[in-house]
């Protein structure tokens, strides 16, 4: 099981297309390298698909100050508002048909209620 150094990158020249993603996956697997630059949602999937599959081990990101840890079934410890959540508003708009406008407060209401669910399930 390989451990890995994540780190989140806005730089274009980390970001992968879609159809190189299992190439790129492979790659680091193979490499000597233990960092890892991800700047998009399909590249974070891989690796914690690679987690479940035993391949990588457990790792935490920093993602502006919120230090998320992505544990052995791959799951993600929090979601923070613009956390590779770049798909919801045009997916909501596709989806509903409303203003993108009401799309970015709906996500923004999700966040909301999910972090006062973690937080009434963290200090009951």
């Amino acid at each position: 099981m390989k451990q890995i150094s994540v780190i989140i990158s806005d730089e274009n020249q980390h970001a992968i297309a879609d159809s190189q993603i299992s190439a790129w996956y492979q790659g680091v697997l193979v490499q000597r390298e233990r960092t890892v630059f991800v700047s998009n949602n399909l590249q974070l999937t891989e690796l914690r698909a690679g987690i479940v599959l035993k391949e990588l081990a457990p790792f935490n990101v920093d993602f502006h100050g919120n230090i998320l840890t992505c544990c052995e079934k791959g799951a993600l410890s929090d979601y923070p508002q613009g956390f590779f959540d770049q798909q919801a508003t045009p997916i909501r708009v596709l989806m509903t048909g409303c203003s993108r406008s009401d799309a970015k407060q709906h996500q923004a209401d999700l966040l909301e209620r999910a972090r006062l669910r973690r937080q009434a399930k963290d200090h009951p």
